[in-house]
């Protein structure tokens, strides 16, 4: 039996916030519903530690030695990169530097990848 816990620790601030676009600097959350065809409430959920200024894209910072990257969490699909971006009309998720999925517990990585997130499944998209 293969049980698969998928928890995310709670983010430490480094840095004095100031707010840009509506987001902090500093990091934090977003989450986005994208539920199921058959009403199942999945959502899309973004943990970032640093933000670019147009509010959508999503950014890795350096603390101390370590750089902690952007989490991006839907069902049972995690995903970790030094840059993403959501489109949550198109519920695409775009992510570029050193890009980590883990998908009911089988790992993958690339330099870039693209995700459809629809129906509790994150599709890979050329």
């Amino acid at each position: 039996m293969i049980l698969v816990l998928n928890v995310t620790l709670p983010m430490i601030e480094f840095c004095d916030p100031v707010v840009v676009n509506m987001k902090s600097p500093c990091g934090g959350e977003d989450r986005f519903p994208v539920p199921a065809a058959d009403g199942t409430p999945f959502e899309v959920y973004v943990r970032y530690a640093g933000t670019t200024a147009d509010g959508r894209s999503y950014a890795s910072r350096k603390i101390s030695d370590y750089e902690v990257p952007v989490l991006v969490e839907y069902n049972l699909f995690t995903l970790r990169a030094n840059r993403v971006t959501y489109d949550p009309k198109l519920k695409i998720v775009q992510a570029d530097g050193n890009v980590v999925i883990e998908d009911h517990g089988a790992a993958q990585r690339w330099d870039s990848a693209a995700f459809k997130m629809e129906n509790g499944q994150a599709i890979r998209i050329p």
